[in-house]
């Protein structure tokens, strides 16, 4: 068994106080007061929870989704290790219609040595444009753009436009998603490998995922191959592969954990980790709270 010197922290040791950071958040949004209803959203998979790859459908209407995921580590082909997380809060705001404001955060070697803090704030929108008939797919679109914060954040604004479809088959259900992102480079370097998911920062990304669901235990499995161009190096496309599982705790609570591969540029393992709480708010209501006597 390898022992270290207690005289100076070993980068591993660095690497494991960031995690306090995650662990935090992680107990604030616990901690955040229970509202009222309550979901069945296993089924739902978000873009990195935990998988890439997103289901066309929006969270219901009024309800409010706070998540930690993905909290992640990813380890490259030199022993380098990344850690990351995700922590964000989207509501119903629309029929079939979601907002949602995230913060990415990293650890990770990039830009000429290793940076830890936020990597922008990420704000998005989904629109379920259908649900699924017998001879039509489910079809969403999320725009979303990454504002410029923290030390491991873009230069400048980044946009992305998503194209989401989501079909049952026999076996489960089938997702592709494809996106376009428009804006400056990274600063220095992208801080983490856009093959996985502790990292937004690719030019464009084509995705195909396949779930099935297990309804009497309330289990999503899912697995999933995703091609991407980093950005800023562009004419350099990377893959990745995964797969996922998502549980429903309670009606409330899911949890999610997944496990991938880049492949071929810059090989590294990722793990990813999450939690998420879907409720409804009753001062977030039509009649009720603030939007009561017609305020």
């Amino acid at each position: 068994m390898t022992e270290y010197s207690t005289a100076a922290p070993t980068p591993f040791q660095r690497h494991l106080r960031t995690r306090r950071w995650f662990v935090s958040l992680l107990l604030a949004g616990i901690a955040v007061p229970a509202p009222v209803a309550a979901q069945g959203s296993y089924r739902n998979t978000d873009a990195a929870r935990s998988t890439r790859v997103e289901d066309a459908y929006a969270i219901p209407r009024y309800a409010v989704d706070m998540y930690v995921s993905p909290i992640g580590i990813e380890r490259d082909a030199s022993g380098e290790l990344s850690w990351g997380g995700r922590p964000g809060l989207a509501y119903g705001l629309l029929p079939r219609t979601q907002v949602a404001v995230a913060v990415p955060l990293v650890s990770a070697v990039g830009g000429g040595g290793r940076r830890v803090g936020a990597a922008g704030v990420d704000l998005s929108i989904l629109y379920n444009l259908n649900t699924e008939t017998g001879g039509l797919p489910a079809f969403g679109l999320r725009a979303s753009t990454l504002v410029p914060a923290g030390p491991a954040g873009p230069a400048a604004l980044q946009s992305r436009l998503r194209g989401i479809a989501t079909r049952t088959v026999a076996f489960g259900r089938v997702h592709v998603n494809g996106d376009y992102t428009w804006g400056g480079a990274p600063d220095g370097g992208r801080p983490s490998a856009a093959g996985s998911p502790l990292s937004p920062l690719t030019r464009w990304t084509a995705g195909v995922a396949l779930d099935h669901s297990f309804v009497r235990r309330a289990l999503l499995a899912s697995v999933e191959a995703v091609a991407s161009e980093p950005n800023p190096t562009r004419g350099r496309t990377e893959w990745a592969v995964g797969g996922s599982l998502r549980y429903q705790l309670d009606p409330s609570w899911v949890l999610d954990g997944g496990i991938g591969r880049r492949l071929a540029v810059d090989p590294a393992w990722y793990l990813t980790l999450g939690i998420s709480r879907l409720v409804a708010v009753k001062a977030l209501m039509p009649g009720r709270g603030a939007w009561a006597g017609g305020r």
